[in-house]
C-alpha cells in the first residue's frame, strides 16, 4: 500500500536543507512512499518549487506570515495532514517543529536537525532572542517522536539538551557534482566565467556570513603567497558582502559573483575549495566539493574532522586563527602542490549520496510506522 509522506519546511528556498529534503524526495521507493511537501510562507526568487513539482512532487503553500504561522499554523496543518492520509510528518527547520508540536496530529513526527540550534541561532539573531530561540526549540524537539541530526556533533549539542537523536548524514546529487570529464571541460568552464586557465581557482560558496567567516578569506588570500598566480571566486550573498568588498579593496584577483544556482559549473573549473567557517552541522558545500574532485582547505571543527576522515587525501584542515591561519594554510597547500583531484574514492561518495541518505530515512519511516 502506498504511503504518504507529508515534509514540512519554511519555504523551497535553495538552501542546504531544502537540498537535503530533494534528495530524500527523489529517491523515495515510488512502489511503498509518495512524498507532499507543505511550505509555511511565500515562496522567494530562489525556490526549487518548479523544479521539485517538475519531478511529480505535490505542494502545498499554507502562505503564512512568520507571526500567522504560529496562530493559524498548528490547525491547517493538522488538517492538510488528514487531508492527504499522512502515514508520517517529516519536519525540517525551527518553524516546522514548533507547528508539528504545538498541533494535534495522529501521525508520528519525525524532525531532521540541521544544525547546533544554541550557536547558529546566537550568530544569526544575537545572544539573547538565539537562546530563547534555541530553549523552544529544543522543548519542541523532546515532544517529537524521533529526531535525525546530521552529524555527531549535532548530535552531542542535542543530547546535553535532553534531545535523543539519530545521525543520518547528508547526501548530495553525484548526477549532478561530479568531476569535469576532462582539461576540455574544466576549459571551457573557465573561459565561460572568464577564469585564466593558468591560474589556481579558489573557490568560496555559500551565505556571506558571521560564521563563515568570509572577511578573513578575502584578507588571508590576499597576503598569501599564493594568489601571485591565483583568483579567489566567491559565490555567495549576505550581510557581510560590504565588508568583504571592502577587505578586497578592489583586487583583481577576488571576484564577487553574487548568489549562484550553478555551482556544480562552478566546482569544474575550481582547484580549491575554501571553507573558514567556525560551526556547521554537515557542510553540503564541501561534500559537493569532495565529489567534483576539488581540492578542500577547511577550518579544523568537528563537522570538517569527519568530511576528512571519508576523503583524506581531498581534504586538508588547518587551525582557526584568523587571516594569517588562512594564508599559511594555503601556503602549504601550494608548496605541497595538493589541487584537484581527478577521481574522488568511490566508497566514500556512496556514503555522501542522496540515494544512499533516502534509504535510511525510508528504514526509520518504516521503524515508525
Amino acid at each position: 500500500m502506498l504511503r504518504t509522506v507529508l515534509y514540512v519546511v519554511s519555504t523551497l528556498a535553495r538552501t542546504g536543507p531544502v537540498n537535503v529534503l530533494a534528495e530524500i524526495v527523489r529517491h523515495l521507493d515510488p512502489s511503498r512512499y509518495r512524498a507532499v511537501i507543505a511550505t509555511l510562507s511565500a515562496e522567494p526568487e530562489t525556490s526549487r518549487m518548479a523544479e521539485l513539482q517538475a519531478g511529480g512532487v505535490a505542494i502545498r503553500q499554507l502562505n503564512h506570515s512568520r507571526q500567522g504561522s504560529f496562530l493559524f499554523g498548528p490547525r491547517r496543518l493538522n488538517n492538510l495532514a488528514r487531508e492527504v492520509d499522512a502515514c508520517i510528518l517529516h519536519t525540517h527547520g525551527f518553524r516546522a517543529d514548533v507547528l508539528a508540536r504545538l498541533a494535534r496530529l495522529q501521525c508520528p513526527v519525525l524532525s531532521t536537525l540541521h544544525c547546533n540550534p544554541v550557536q547558529d541561532y546566537q550568530l544569526a539573531y544575537g545572544i539573547p532572542p538565539g537562546r530563547l530561540m534555541a530553549a523552544c526549540h529544543y522543548r519542541a524537539l523532546r515532544r517529537l517522536d524521533a529526531v535525525v541530526t546530521v552529524a555527531e556533533n549535532v548530535a552531542e549539542a542535542a543530547r546535553r539538551h535532553g534531545v535523543g537523536s539519530r545521525v543520518i548524514r547528508n547526501g548530495i546529487d553525484l548526477n549532478v557534482f561530479r568531476p569535469p570529464a576532462d582539461q576540455e571541460e574544466m576549459g571551457r568552464v573557465r573561459r565561460k566565467l572568464k577564469w585564466r586557465e593558468d591560474a589556481i581557482v579558489l573557490l568560496h560558496t555559500g551565505a556571506l556570513i558571521d560564521r563563515k567567516n568570509p572577511i578573513e578569506v578575502v584578507k588571508g588570500f590576499r597576503c598569501s603567497q599564493m594568489a601571485e598566480n591565483a583568483l579567489l571566486a566567491v559565490a555567495g550573498e549576505g550581510p557581510l558582502r560590504a565588508r568583504c568588498e571592502q577587505a578586497a579593496d578592489g583586487d583583481s584577483r577576488v571576484m564577487f559573483l553574487g548568489a549562484r544556482s550553478d555551482v556544480a559549473e562552478l566546482l569544474k573549473g575550481a582547484d580549491v575549495l575554501v571553507s573558514n567557517s567556525s560551526e556547521e552541522g554537515l557542510p553540503l558545500a564541501l561534500l559537493e566539493g569532495c565529489a567534483a574532485g576539488v581540492h578542500v582547505l577547511a577550518s579544523r571543527i568537528p563537522a570538517h574532522q569527519r568530511i576528512s576522515e571519508l576523503f583524506a587525501e581531498q581534504v586538508t584542515l588547518y587551525s582557526l586563527g584568523g587571516a594569517a591561519s588562512l594564508a599559511e594554510a594555503l601556503d602549504k597547500l601550494g608548496r605541497a602542490n595538493r589541487q584537484r583531484v581527478t577521481v574522488p574514492p568511490a566508497d566514500a561518495l556512496e556514503k555522501i549520496s542522496g540515494r544512499f541518505m533516502s534509504r535510511q530515512y525510508q528504514e526509520l519511516y518504516d521503524a515508525l510506522t
